[in-house]
């Protein structure tokens, strides 16, 4: 009888340590299914932070370089404002006018006061204008709202939109 309890008693160790090792292969089946689990999940996690890292620094080039573009456009706009027009520029004494001295001249410069007035006057428009349309150009490639919009429409409309007034002759 001893003999038939000790095999027992050693069958039953043997089942015990048999059911510790598939305890232990099946918690080590857990762990290993777990850290892979989780490297992959660091993996995504990694790729996603160094996805989002391009998508920002691309946008950040673009940025520059819209910046650069509207600074070059500012710089063209500036130029072109400053470049003298010779319609613009200050008119001869014409053969046919009266000179400074004689009985008509006052006339004359009256006129001509008017006539400078109105070419400084239109330029003045031309140029406000052309700055104008290089804001909005550079607010449609930026998708913002121009300055000018934001503030509302202070400044008034040129004098030649204005209804009542008419341009000298």
């Amino acid at each position: 009888r001893a003999a038939a309890m000790r095999r027992e008693v050693e069958a039953n160790r043997e089942r015990m340590r048999l059911k510790a090792e598939r305890q232990e292969q099946e918690r080590q089946k857990r762990e290993a299914k777990q850290s892979a689990e989780a490297e992959k999940k660091r993996q995504e996690q990694k790729e996603y932070i160094e996805s989002q890292e391009r998508k920002f620094q691309e946008m950040r080039d673009q940025q520059l370089k819209k910046q650069q573009q509207e600074e070059e456009l500012k710089r063209k706009a500036q130029l072109k404002a400053q470049h003298a027009n010779a319609a613009f520029a200050p008119l001869r004494a014409k053969a046919g006018q009266p000179k400074a001295g004689s009985v008509g001249a006052w006339a004359a410069k009256a006129q001509a006061a008017q006539k400078g007035q109105y070419m400084r006057q239109r330029k003045k428009e031309e140029l406000e204008r052309q700055a104008a349309e290089v804001l909005a150009n550079i607010a449609a490639a930026t998708g913002s709202k121009p300055a000018a919009a934001q503030r509302g429409a202070e400044t008034p409309p040129p004098a030649g939109e204005d209804e009542g007034e008419e341009a000298p002759p």
